[in-house]
C-alpha cells in the first residue's frame, strides 16, 4: 500500500480511485478520539453560535412538521438533503472559507443525489431494525458517512453507502462508541429543559463532519482542526 495522502472536501473523486482510498484507508485505520472530536466541535461551535442555532430552530420545525399526518411524509422527504447544512457550513469555516446562512441549504443543490441516499439509508436501516434491531443498529452506524461521500466526494449513492459500510466495519465499535457519546450529549440537552438540544444537535453534527475529514480526507493528520486556531 502506498503512503495515504490527505485530499481537500472538494476534490471529486471516480469510483475507481473513491474505492482505492477505501481499501488503502481500511488498511490504515487512521486513529481518533470520539471525546477530543466533540470538545473540536464544542468549539466551533461557540466560534459563530448564532447562525447553527438558527439553523436547528429550522431542522427542528421541520422535524415537528413531519409528525403530521400525509404532510408529513412530503416534509420528511424535502428534509433529507436538508440533513448536510451543518457539514458544508462548518466545512467552510475549517477551510477558511466564508460563507453565508443559505449555505446551510446547499445540500438542495444536489436533491436528487441526498434525497436518494438519504431514503435508501433509512429503508435499509428501519428494515435491519425490523429484522431484530441489531442489524439496524449496524446499518445506523455503518451508513454515517454515505451522504458527505455523495456532497463532497461526489461519488454515486451505492458507491457512497458500500464506501461508508467497508470503511466503517473493520473498526465499526470505535465508531459506535462516537455515536453513543453523540446520544449521551443528546439526551443531557432534552433533560435540560429541551433547551440543551438547540446545543446538542449542532455540536453532533459538527463532530461526525470532523469524524468524515478525519478519518477519509486528512489520514495523516494535515488540515485538522487545530484548537488555537478557533479559540481566544
Amino acid at each position: 500500500m502506498e503512503e495515504l495522502h490527505n485530499i481537500n472536501s472538494d476534490e471529486l473523486l471516480d469510483k475507481f480511485e473513491f474505492e482505492e482510498r477505501i481499501e488503502d484507508l481500511v488498511e490504515d485505520r487512521t486513529a481518533f478520539d470520539p471525546m477530543d472530536l466533540f470538545k473540536q466541535a464544542w468549539e466551533i461551535f461557540k466560534s459563530d453560535p448564532g447562525p447553527y442555532l438558527i439553523f436547528t430552530l429550522v431542522v427542528i420545525v421541520a422535524s415537528a412538521l413531519s409528525a403530521i399526518p400525509i404532510v408529513g411524509f412530503l416534509v420528511t422527504i424535502l428534509m433529507l438533503p436538508l440533513n448536510i447544512g451543518f457539514a458544508i457550513v462548518t466545512d467552510k469555516y475549517l477551510n477558511g472559507e466564508a460563507y453565508e446562512f443559505r449555505d446551510f441549504f446547499g445540500g438542495y443543490q444536489k436533491f436528487g443525489e441526498l434525497l436518494g441516499v438519504g431514503l435508501l439509508v433509512m429503508l435499509l436501516t428501519l428494515l435491519g431494525f425490523a429484522a431484530c434491531v441489531l442489524p439496524g443498529v449496524y446499518l445506523a452506524v455503518a451508513y454515517l458517512f454515505a451522504s458527505s461521500f455523495v456532497y463532497f466526494n461526489g461519488v454515486d449513492i451505492w458507491t457512497a453507502m458500500e464506501g461508508s459500510r467497508k470503511l466503517i466495519t473493520p473498526r465499526w465499535f470505535e465508531f459506535f462508541v462516537f455515536g453513543l457519546l453523540a446520544f449521551v450529549i443528546m439526551l443531557v440537552g432534552a433533560i435540560a429543559c429541551g433547551i440543551g438540544v438547540l446545543v446538542a444537535i449542532p455540536v453532533i453534527s459538527i463532530a461526525t463532519h470532523l469524524l468524515y475529514r478525519r478519518v477519509f480526507l486528512y489520514p495523516q493528520g494535515e488540515g485538522d482542526f487545530e484548537e488555537d486556531e478557533y479559540t481566544s
